[in-house]
């Protein structure tokens, strides 16, 4: 696995392992209508690309230079995505991106955005139950001053 700097020509691609993430791996957690608008194909290849320009953005790709992950981190350390591709979970790519992202970025305090967005009311008890599953949240956790 390489873990490179996002490139125009990875727009498309993302969006695309984005939407099949979100409907393989998070369909378990929410409703039908949340995983449509989540997921939902409205989304502008256009808006999705600058949105990445925008950050520090990163992907992980395998062997055959396919994306199998990506993640993006604004400048004052705020954590906007992070997505793995269904095929490769539990084998460390969001733990590398995490990593990488955080050799890019300086700051004192780290934060997921994604979390906010579930509209989860005591981050710090979903926040320390998803580190038991997901060790890259380990960095977000131990940095974050609750």
């Amino acid at each position: 696995m390489i873990i490179r700097s996002y490139q125009p020509s990875d727009a498309a691609p993302t969006l695309a392992l984005f939407r099949d993430t979100v409907q393989k791996i998070n369909a378990k957690d929410y409703t039908a209508d949340q995983i449509a608008v989540w997921a939902g194909h409205e989304r502008s290849l256009a808006v999705w690309h600058a949105s990445f320009i925008k950050h520090v953005a990163l992907v992980a790709v395998d062997e055959a230079e396919i994306i199998i992950g990506f993640a993006d981190m604004v400048s004052d350390g705020y954590l906007d995505r992070l997505y793995v591709s269904a095929a490769h979970q539990r084998e460390g790519v969001g733990k590398r991106l995490v990593a990488a992202l955080e050799q890019r970025v300086v700051s004192s305090q780290y934060t997921a955005s994604w979390i906010i967005h579930l509209g989860i009311g005591d981050m710090k008890s979903h926040l320390a139950g998803l580190k038991a599953t997901f060790g890259a949240l380990r960095i977000l956790t131990e940095r974050r001053s609750w």
